[in-house]
């Protein structure tokens, strides 16, 4: 294995970028696991370590622990069918590898995909994105260089590489929108204003104010503009 200090130049005191993620998922051409796998896919699995490095090299940049980064797909699948494929992957793993403690914790919550996203102009590249970072590992190893998905290829699974300041703006973002949609529900839920002259008889008759609004619904919000994939 490459050193950390190999990879970037100099030492760490903390592991900020999740460096020790780089490592998931890496196959070089003298594993066993790299046996049977075209030679097309080993240069394409060089040529995406060597770009994963040099982005590394920037200390904003960082390994998502939950973000998968997934290459080699075949051009016609969708983002639906990418949902499915990782959906059941981090059992599938945990009831393949029953005594390891990853598998453990997979089994003990609901596996939820939060964004599954295909790039556009790069049609055998997409991103899914757990909200659990044992879920995003299992999935990976249950699904990278898996030959059982399609035929004459398989799939390129890491973690994506992530920016801090980005990520770090969306959660601002997410913050204020969340903050005004309360607000807004706070505003509807407050009762009329009402003016009374000096001669008027107050009665403070509450029974109406309030009953709990049902029409609230689902927070559900959508900050594509801010989730920008391009690093990974």
């Amino acid at each position: 294995k490459v050193s950390r200090e190999k990879i970037l130049g100099r030492k760490e005191k903390k592991d900020k970028q999740n460096l020790d993620l780089i490592y998931e998922g890496r196959i070089t051409e003298n594993d066993k696991a790299a046996e049977d796998v075209p030679q097309n896919e080993m240069q394409k699995r060089k040529k995406l370590w060597d770009q994963k490095i040099e982005k590394l090299k920037d200390t904003n940049n960082k390994v998502s622990d939950t973000r998968l980064a997934i290459f080699n797909l075949p051009k016609t699948i969708g983002a639906g069918q990418i949902r499915k494929i990782f959906a059941v992957a981090p059992k599938r793993y945990a009831r393949s590898h029953k005594k390891e403690e990853l598998s453990q914790l997979v089994e003990k919550s609901q596996v939820r995909i939060i964004d599954v996203r295909k790039i556009e102009g790069q049609q055998d590249v997409a991103f899914v994105e757990f909200t659990k970072p044992e879920h995003a590992l299992a999935a990976l190893r249950y699904v990278n260089n898996n030959p059982n998905y399609f035929s004459g290829r398989r799939l390129i699974v890491e973690f994506a590489i992530v920016n801090s300041f980005k990520i770090k703006r969306m959660k601002k973002k997410q913050e204020e929108k969340k903050k005004l949609r309360e607000q807004r529900f706070a505003d509807k839920e407050a009762p009329p204003k009402e003016t009374f002259s000096d001669d008027d008889d107050i009665n403070n008759d509450d029974d109406d104010f309030g009953k709990d609004n049902d029409d609230f619904g689902n927070n559900t919000f959508n900050f594509e503009d801010d989730n920008d994939p391009s690093l990974a």
